[in-house]
């Protein structure tokens, strides 16, 4: 088995940082409903990018699937939730699709997720 698909996380993968941001209804001075995005968690993580056979199969379940996050497990996290992409170059926003803990061990959590624009 390949290191970076072993059942144990092996955080020396983890290249790219992450903010996990979650989503909190407040009131403004109107009183109407508004929803803020608060961050829940910045974590490292590696993201791929879903090619051949694995990016069919995860659009055969969601359409709009492009990216595989893993991570140090994390609980708490819901399909509600945003993440944030800090690159060099740009932020990218991403729409959760699953969270998932493959293994059942509480090891490390795998994330599907889509761009936020293609909603």
């Amino acid at each position: 088995m390949r290191v970076d698909q072993s059942k144990t996380w092996n955080p020396g993968l983890s290249r790219h940082r992450l903010e996990i941001l979650r989503p909190v209804k407040t009131k403004n001075s109107f009183n109407e409903d508004v929803i803020a995005l608060v961050i829940f968690a910045t974590v490292r993580a590696q993201v791929a990018v879903l090619q051949g056979r694995e990016l069919e199969a995860a659009q055969q379940r969601w359409a709009n699937a492009k990216y595989r996050i893993r991570m140090q497990y994390c609980a708490g996290i819901e399909r509600e939730y945003t993440i944030r992409w800090l690159t060099e170059q740009s932020t990218l926003t991403l729409d959760i699709l699953d969270v998932q803990d493959p293994v059942g061990t509480a090891n490390y959590t795998q994330i599907y997720a889509g761009d936020t624009d293609a909603r």
